[in-house]
């Protein structure tokens, strides 16, 4: 796979083989148009507060479809419409209960039941069955599903009645399916769960996806789709058009035969609105219940870790920035371009009263080290400790020559690409690492995310 920037160090193109992706960006650094292999153009539009209002998409001089989105004063989506906005509705249930641990006891007839870990063990239906790390392994003891992961906690396989299906990954993505060791699918994917094409024995297919990274249709080489999704708020999906063994879906999430979507860290269950287990970062997830998907609010907000989704303070912090920055901009998947050198971004900073730490990996070097990825690092903080908003500098991916860094700070293992200033708070972040930099916290709970660190960040 290569990549491909122009002279701004912005993403153009990602080609893999013969198979190419590009993109193209507006003078604000939003990105403007995605092109898909199949030459289906995506175009993106935007507010004057650089929320997206609208895509489209086109083959040629033909349109395919649309959506266009609108927002309320908080910054919420309060509307999506278009042709392409399909939207089921969830069946009625008039008998549901809970217990003081929020966990979901009663679906209309159907008792639910947990381990003393939180982990659901029946839902009626079907028996669960997790391992020491809390990861799901069993579905009807084996009868109906079972799951394997790596050390670094990414499912390596699942056998669900009787077919088995592999994975390769690059980081979190995966972008092989195997058979045993035969490949039977190949994917193109850019960032967290965004996906442009997927080959199998059908032939390629381009994904056509929303502004959550929902897949609306599968498109082929002609532009015409040949399998569309539905799907209701909290992600029940349906599929009409041609059969097809993809499973990115719903937030460009796996859906399973079983009904349940793989969210990373845990497995979430589209018609019980939630997950089957515990939050692994407990309180720090930036709820009182551990089993919520999104707040509550999946028209707005993504979860792809599982972990913590965008919150209330994501727009705050994201308006706080514009304030400062007026020639930033959102991005489709909630970063925030601020388009100036590291020093003036840093200077901007300190004059809004955000204090820098002197050696911040030396304060807190649980949460700033990565032997793969990068080392240290430089940030701005308004308030004390890990619920503080704070902003830092993205952390490259190996290897970047030294001579493309536009910054080194004395005393740090490498230098700093200075493009993308991004913002965070230890115990919740929503824009652009989804684990934050709580990897200290998860350590605690579940050491079997300290995978993320290395991974995810920089996403």
């Amino acid at each position: 796979v290569n990549d491909t920037f122009d002279n701004t160090n912005r993403l153009t193109q990602i080609a893999q083989g013969t198979t190419t992706v590009g993109f193209t960006y507006d003078n604000a650094n939003r990105r403007a148009t995605l092109i898909l292999p199949n030459g289906v153009v995506t175009s993106y539009s935007y507010d004057t507060a650089s929320q997206l209002t609208g895509m489209t998409y086109t083959l040629g001089n033909n349109p395919l479809g649309n959506l266009s989105y609108a927002y309320d004063n908080d910054g919420r989506r309060s509307s999506g419409t278009g042709t392409f906005a399909r939207t089921g509705l969830p069946l009625a249930m008039n008998q549901t209960a809970y217990n003081a641990n929020n966990q979901l006891t009663t679906w209309g007839t159907a008792n639910l039941f947990y381990d003393l870990n939180g982990n659901m063990t029946s839902d009626g239906t079907h028996s669960y069955t997790w391992d020491a790390r809390n990861r799901l392994s069993q579905i009807d003891s084996g009868n109906t599903a079972t799951f394997s992961y790596d050390s670094l906690g990414r499912r390596t396989s699942k056998t669900i009645l009787g077919t088995q299906t592999g994975f390769l990954y690059d980081r979190a993505n995966p972008v092989q399916e195997l058979s045993g060791t035969t490949p039977t699918a190949n994917l193109l994917t850019g960032r967290i769960d965004e996906y442009f094409s997927r080959s199998d024995s059908t032939g390629a297919r381009s994904f056509l996806t929303d502004a959550l990274h929902g897949t609306l249709a599968l498109t082929d080489s002609s532009g015409g789709a040949q399998t569309s999704y539905t799907f209701e708020p909290f992600g029940n999906t349906t599929l009409t058009g041609s059969s097809t063994t993809n499973s990115f879906a719903y937030t460009g999430r796996e859906l399973d035969a079983t009904g349940l979507y793989f969210y990373r860290a845990r497995y979430y269950h589209p018609s019980f609105q939630r997950f089957i287990s515990e939050d692994p970062l407990g309180y720090a997830g930036g709820s009182v219940n551990f089993y919520g998907y999104a707040h509550n609010n999946p028209v707005s907000f993504i979860d792809p870790f599982g972990l913590a989704p965008c919150g209330a303070e994501c727009q705050s912090v994201i308006n706080a920035l514009k304030k400062l920055f007026p020639c930033s901009a959102d991005t489709p998947d909630h970063r925030l371009t601020i388009p100036q050198g590291y020093n003036t971004v840093h200077q901007t900073l300190q004059a809004a009263g955000y204090q820098k730490p002197p050696l911040v990996w030396e304060d807190n070097p649980f949460l700033y080290w990565d032997p793969i990825a990068h080392s240290g690092g430089d940030e701005f903080r308004i308030g004390v400790g890990s619920s503080s908003i704070h902003f830092r500098e993205p952390y490259p991916f190996p290897p970047i020559p030294q001579s493309d860094y536009t910054y080194t700070h004395p005393g740090a293992m490498g230098g700093r690409k200075t493009i993308l200033d991004q913002f965070h708070t230890d115990y919740h972040n929503p824009s652009v690492d989804p684990l934050g930099h709580v990897l200290f916290d998860v350590l605690k709970l579940a050491e079997n995310f300290e995978f993320y660190e290395s991974l995810l960040d920089g996403f």
